[in-house]
């Protein structure tokens, strides 16, 4: 039988035990978590970064990106910001296109944006201005990795 499940690469680890929840404070109320739980995520998350080349962090991250579930975006938008700030430069553009094209953590996307992007109070206001089109059909146009092999 084919399995089914998304492949997640070298951020599988996050997904097995739904450490993903904890970066929401979905643990709060909840038996099954704790907070040892976020630490257990955030750590997950170093433990990618410091063991990874960079350039595997930064593939694992556009797959994640171009995911249409919110579940890979919201640990993909907590990755880059642990990243050195060249590298979450890199992905301003690519989160504004995640914004565009729809995610149930848009809000946490648009926060992660306002501490990278240094023009992000005039495309926000252009955005409450203007409005914002959302594309739901977006996976093909993508950009293509980030960092050049």
């Amino acid at each position: 039988m084919e399995n089914l499940e998304p492949d997640f690469g070298i951020f599988n680890c996050l997904f097995d035990n739904t450490y993903y929840l904890t970066f929401l404070n979905l643990y709060i109320g909840n038996e099954n978590f704790s907070k040892s739980d976020l630490k257990i995520g955030f750590d997950l998350i170093d433990n990618i970064i410091n063991s990874n080349p960079i350039q595997s962090v930064c593939e694992g991250i556009d797959k994640l990106l171009k995911e249409d579930n919110w579940r890979p975006h919201l640990v993909a938008i907590i990755t880059i910001l642990k990243l050195d700030l060249e590298t979450r430069n890199n992905y301003i553009n690519p989160l504004w296109t995640r914004i565009s094209n729809s995610s149930w953590v848009c809000p946490q996307i648009l926060v992660a944006i306002s501490l990278i992007d240094k023009d992000f109070e005039n495309k926000a206001k252009n955005i409450l201005t203007n409005g914002i089109k959302i594309n739901f059909s977006y996976a093909d146009n993508f950009p293509s990795q980030l960092i050049e092999t």
